[in-house]
């Protein structure tokens, strides 16, 4: 995994994002790495951060 995203609002709990791949963005619970890997198509990724930053 790539970049490690801290989710604020959830008692300092952060996921992993490996972005660095040409097919998929992988995204998992680093506190639960085998809780299961969301595999995200990279433009839907990329669209996501996006609309993210401006909210």
């Amino acid at each position: 995994m790539s970049k490690i995203y801290p989710k604020r609002f959830n008692g300092g709990s952060c996921i992993e994002v490996a972005d660095n791949l040409l097919s998929v963005v992988l995204v998992r619970d680093t506190k639960d790495r085998d809780g299961g890997t969301l595999h995200v198509d990279p433009t839907a990724w990329k669209a996501f951060v996006e609309y993210a930053k401006q909210h």
